[in-house]
């Protein structure tokens, strides 16, 4: 009889404990994720060529540098857009009379590219990948002496690509080391570019 009177007082109690603990369950916070992205990265640059650039010279191989900036929408998922653009050097040749006899004075030819490309990126934890699609406003510069000629500019089809492993600074900045590789198959052009790269969150809601 006094077991029975126990499970009694037992089976009576759970739904006012149950009840108790339902009280006390705290919802969690809702986290605002989505976000317009500002970033910049830069860093030194070695160009490919398929092809030497000129018929002066057999070389395929430059350095350079690269700086690139992308504004991105980043919703509440894993995938972001924007657009993204910079300036990266391609190539840079000297040429002095001993390359060309003719010549009165030494002269640098300069191939220069911006970018003007879509961006889309992923990001899970600290990790980025990302791709550019569009193209390059291509400009190769003469330069000689006191005289700068800009002696062609056209656009040329490309893609580029991004991957980078970014630690926070705070809730809204972010930096870390990247990769850019800028692929121009037209023209046989080919940049890897490490770099620093810095985000920063400028709109949440």
């Amino acid at each position: 009889m006094k077991c029975m009177l126990l499970v009694l007082a037992f089976c009576a109690s759970v739904p006012c404990v149950l009840k108790a603990a339902d009280s006390t369950v705290v919802a969690p916070p809702v986290v605002q994720k989505t976000a317009i992205e500002i970033s910049v990265a830069g860093g030194p640059q070695r160009t490919f060529f398929r092809e030497p650039t000129t018929p002066l010279t057999d070389e395929r191989q430059f350095s350079g540098m690269s700086v690139m900036g992308k504004l991105m929408w980043h919703p509440d998922h894993i995938l972001s857009v924007g657009l993204l653009s910079g300036y990266t050097t391609f190539s840079t040749e000297s040429f002095t009379k001993d390359d060309i006899p003719v010549l009165n004075e030494p002269f640098t030819l300069t191939l220069e590219a911006v970018p003007l490309q879509l961006a889309l990126s992923m990001q899970s934890g600290g990790f980025e990948v990302g791709v550019g699609l569009g193209g390059y406003l291509l400009s190769s510069t003469i330069t000689g002496g006191d005289a700068v000629r800009q002696a062609n500019t056209i656009f040329e089809i490309g893609i580029s690509t991004q991957v980078s492993y970014l630690f926070f600074i705070g809730e809204t900045f972010s930096v870390g080391p990247e990769v850019n590789i800028h692929l121009l198959s037209n023209r046989g052009i080919v940049a890897i570019s490490p770099c620093l790269r810095a985000k920063w969150e400028f709109v949440r809601y």
